[in-house]
């Protein structure tokens, strides 16, 4: 095997990192920094535009002057700015249930109050509403209240004039405050409701430590984030554990922007407040406002604005472009010099291509993998038997309806089959033996398969039920519920599973690669395609989903082709830790805390809180850099390939050189975890970061074309090996003997290791030679059924 050059891989890291994140700084912003490096402003109103003002506070005190970039100088949104820093920024309050509004509106000729005065009035009729407001709080009591309700803020000022003139007066220590309502109808004008609330602030700004702009994944509205300070963290999860089934108000400027139920405590020391009206124009630039203003802190209330400058945004189109370059030279810098230095010390080779093989190409069998994405699209168009298809992508209006389809359930029943057998042989010591025997491979595989069938089964049944209670102004998505409906479902999502499992089969037979993960890749690269009536595939955030995914594929093609060990031991196969510390170890972590938990008699919300600390992207990538040593053990510590090695007549793999197989398999899975956090993609576009989704592609590529390579000749099969890690001394053996020799779908088992039973490694020679390859084989890989008396001197 060739050195891999440690010059060469720094020079690719650096590329491929460098063009990496100056496409991300086309998406996120240059620092200003390096913008005043360039020779541009140093940031604030002089770059970003906005407003600057003298502050006098209320007290008369020093006047102080605040800047506001990035906020939109338009009137409406400076004169904003002005209400929310006057009426001193964030505050929340309890909003109370009384009858204070139907005795404000008792007798009043400015009030609407009941269903016959509605329907007989004008339908420009300026007189307020008395309306009722209802919810249900999770412990199934009922709470109801009154609220006055008018199309202007006017005319509920005059309601509540007119009602302190006739005597009517506010509960002690309550004040009024209004809320602007989106309009009901597509142009119509928002109108505005009265809340009664509690005087006393019980959050304000000073317990905010962050305001961050974001959308609501739901409603993809703008709203905005606020951390909490420990105290107020401490505070707010206090505060709604009291008022639980209440409504708690949050203001902005003295107006109520939201009033959410508060259902239970809330100790994640974090909230929201969405954005009212319908200009989503306006509803962005009100929320920069509002993220400017509260992170400025909170001022007295009562102040005085002395002067106001409006600046307009500064012209920093060449000092980007220069910006984003050097960030991607100095990033790609850093990479190649971590990249050379784990290289030159890990001294990876490079495995050979496929060789010794000629023929012609194998057409028939490139045509047979085709079957992989023609099977998908034909099958996502096909719906369960029942399904009311038209009202189902009605009430969806044109998103992914792919669990209605006869192939929902696609292969994850057969793959978590694989997967329970091959953890029950591994725990039963009787059944061990039979994950490394041919004729115990077979018995298992039965199991599977029925194993298989009775999973697609159960979920084939929940997919059924969902159908069944899922409906959408009501009307049922499926046609007549029933346990005809529900049977015939489960027999379709089984069918579906099993065609593709079937086809799978035969394009690892008679395909390229192995036909699991060829289906695999197959999905991930249809989702990949952009469905332009949602996405827009000529923005930066696309370009950039497309460099990161393809950086991820280029370096796993790379990584996954070297191999680490030197003289005669086996070579270890990277990366040794597979795509675990990405796919699994943040689920493991998950269960453990949750076990915990329960012993420590944890709510269920403590739990859930605990579990969403694990999506943070600090812990993410910590999570990935501390597992890859210990999924490396798991998978390939030197005592893996000790029995083998001796039956191969090699030496034994050493720490050292585990270690620096480790050190290799951190370097590709810790950075496609770094690229994956790192990128800021709209939901639309996440499954271009999907690391584990990259590093598939890369793997079935490489199986693709190595295949192609080998299958010229007509080859047979010398062994199967279900431990990736095995096939250093394999690959000795036969080198020795000096036998030509093929891995099918070797590159896809490392990343899956002992997760991934259903794609085996098959050994493959040349037909005439496989009688040799087999007995030579044998001896090497042959796995003791019972274990191996210790001998003792008496």
């Amino acid at each position: 095997m060739q050195p891999v050059g440690a010059r060469g891989a720094a020079i690719v890291a650096g590329g491929l990192v460098a063009l990496f994140v100056a496409t991300l700084f086309c998406v996120r912003t240059v620092p200003d920094r390096v913008i005043s490096l360039l020779g541009g402003p140093s940031g604030g109103v002089e770059r970003w535009g906005g407003v600057r003002l003298a502050y006098e506070p209320p007290a008369g005190g020093p006047v102080e002057i605040l800047e506001y970039p990035g906020v939109a100088i338009d009137d409406v949104s400076v004169n904003s700015l002005v209400d929310v820093l006057v009426a001193g920024g964030l505050s929340m309050k309890l909003a109370l249930e009384s009858n204070w509004a139907v005795d404000l509106a008792a007798d009043s000729s400015l009030v609407i109050r009941d269903e016959r005065d509605r329907e007989e009035r004008p339908i420009d009729d300026p007189r307020a509403r008395l309306e009722p407001d209802y919810w249900q709080s999770e412990d199934g009591s009922v709470h109801r209240t009154f609220f006055l309700e008018a199309s202007t803020r006017g005319t509920l000022d005059a309601a509540i004039a007119d009602a302190h003139q006739r005597g009517v007066q506010l509960p002690p220590n309550t004040e009024i405050a209004y809320e602007t309502i989106e309009p009901r109808h597509d142009h119509a004008k928002p109108s505005y409701r009265t809340y009664l609330l509690a005087s006393e602030v019980l959050i304000d700004g000073t317990m905010i430590d962050q305001a961050v702009g974001s959308f609501d994944p739901n409603t993809s509205r703008p709203i905005v984030l606020l951390d909490f300070t420990g105290q107020g963290g401490t505070r707010f999860c206090e505060l709604t554990r009291t008022i639980q089934g209440q409504k708690l108000a949050m203001l902005l400027g003295g107006d109520v922007r939201s009033a959410p139920v508060i259902n239970g405590a809330i100790c994640g020391g974090r909230a929201s407040i969405a954005m009212g009206g319908t200009d989503a124009e306006q509803q962005l630039r009100e929320r920069d406002m509002i993220v400017e203003v509260l992170s400025h802190g909170t001022m007295p209330p009562g102040g005085k604005v002395r002067e106001l400058t409006r600046i307009a945004t500064a012209n920093t189109v060449v000092q980007e472009v220069l910006g984003r370059l050097l960030l991607g030279l100095l990033a790609g810098l850093g990479a190649a010099l971590l990249t050379g230095l784990v290289v030159s010390r890990a001294r990876p080779n490079l495995a050979p291509q496929t060789h010794g093989f000629t023929g012609a190409f194998p057409w028939r069998r490139l045509l047979i993998t085709g079957l992989a994405p023609l099977a998908l699209i034909i099958g996502k168009r096909i719906t369960i038997p029942g399904v009311n298809e038209d009202e189902l992508a009605h009430v969806m209006r044109g998103a992914d309806v792919e669990f209605s389809s006869v192939i929902a359930l696609g292969l994850a029943p057969i793959m978590a089959a694989y997967f329970l057998v091959e953890l029950v042989a591994l725990i039963v010591p009787a059944l061990r033996w039979r994950r490394h025997d041919p004729a115990g491979r077979l018995g298992l595989g039965r199991v599977t398969a029925v194993v298989a069938i009775a999973l697609a089964l159960v979920h084939g049944y929940l997919v059924a039920r969902y159908l069944e209670s899922a409906s959408a102004f009501g009307i049922g998505f499926v046609d007549a519920p029933g346990l005809k409906f529900a049977g015939m479902a489960m027999i379709s999502l089984v069918a579906g599973t099993l065609l593709l499992a079937v086809i799978a089969g035969v394009i690892s037979e008679h395909g390229l690669g192995n036909g699991y993960g060829v289906m695999m890749a197959a999905a991930i690269a249809l989702e990949l395609i952009p469905n332009t009536d949602v996405v827009n595939p000529f923005t930066a955030q696309f370009a950039l989903g497309v460099v990161a995914f393809g950086t991820i594929v280029t370096a796993a093609c790379f990584v996954l082709r070297w191999r680490v060990g030197e003289g005669k031991q086996p070579a270890l196969r990277v990366p040794s830790s597979g795509l675990s510390p990405l796919a699994d170890s943040g689920a493991f972590i998950s269960l453990v805390f949750s076990l915990t938990g329960l012993a420590a008699n944890a709510t269920l919300f403590d739990l859930l809180i605990w579990s969403n600390a694990l999506h943070g992207w600090k812990v993410k990538l910590a999570l990935v850099a501390l597992t890859v040593p210990v999924w490396a053990w798991i998978f390939a510590r030197p005592s893996v390939n000790e029995r083998v090695a001796l039956q191969g007549g090699i030496e034994r793999v050493t720490r050292s050189t585990w270690l620096r197989a480790t050190a290799v398999s951190a370097l590709l899975v810790v950075g496609s975890a770094v690229i994956a956090v790192a990128a800021p993609l709209d939901t639309s576009l996440r499954v271009f970061v999907n690391p584990v989704s990259a590093l598939v592609v890369a793997a079935v590529v490489l199986d693709v074309i190595a295949d192609a390579r080998a299958r010229r000749a007509k080859l047979a099969v010398a062994a199967v090996i279900h431990q990736p890690q095995h096939l250093g001394v394999v690959e000795h053996a036969l080198a020795e003997a000096q036998l030509p020799y093929h891995l099918h779908a070797s590159h896809l088992r490392t990343l899956f290791a002992f997760f991934g039973p259903w794609a085996p490694i098959h050994v493959l020679v040349e037909g005439d030679r496989a009688i040799e390859a087999r007995l030579k084989l044998q001896d090497i890989l042959r796995t003791a059924r019972t274990k191996v008396p210790v001998a003792r001197a008496r």
